[in-house]
C-alpha cells in the first residue's frame, strides 16, 4: 500500500507552532477584552459612574507578547480591572515561563 504524504502549507514545524502562538494571542486577546468589559458593565450597575472609553496596555504571557490589549475605563477613575491587575502579575499562570523585559509585565504602549 502506497503512503501518501500530505502537503501542508508551512514548510516546518517552527511555522507551525508560530502560527499556533499567534492564533492562540489572538484568542486570549479577544477572551480578555470581553472578560474586562463585562467586569466594568458589573461594576457600572452597581456604582453611579460611566465608562469612558479605553488604554491600551501590553501583556507578556508564555504564547508570546499580546499587543494592544484595550483596558476599559470610567470617569471617576475609583475603578481598577481585577483581571488586568491579575493578568499583569507575575504569579498568573498564563505568564509563567515568558521571556522579556519581566515576568508578567504590563506598560504603556508608547502611542498613549
Amino acid at each position: 500500500m502506497k503512503q501518501q504524504r500530505l502537503n501542508l502549507p508551512f514548510h516546518s514545524l517552527e511555522e507551525i507552532l508560530n502560527l499556533f502562538h499567534q492564533k492562540v494571542n489572538v484568542l486570549l486577546k479577544n477572551l480578555l477584552e470581553n472578560l474586562m468589559l463585562e467586569e466594568r458593565s458589573i461594576y457600572l450597575e452597581q456604582q453611579q459612574d460611566s465608562g469612558n472609553g479605553f488604554y491600551t496596555r501590553n501583556l507578556l504571557t508564555k504564547y508570546g507578547a499580546i499587543e494592544g490589549l484595550r483596558v476599559p475605563r470610567v470617569r471617576k477613575k475609583v475603578f481598577f480591572v481585577l483581571l488586568y491587575l491579575l493578568l499583569s502579575s507575575k504569579h498568573f499562570p498564563i505568564n509563567k515561563g515568558c521571556r522579556g523585559e519581566s515576568k508578567g509585565f504590563a506598560k504603556r504602549n508608547k502611542s498613549t
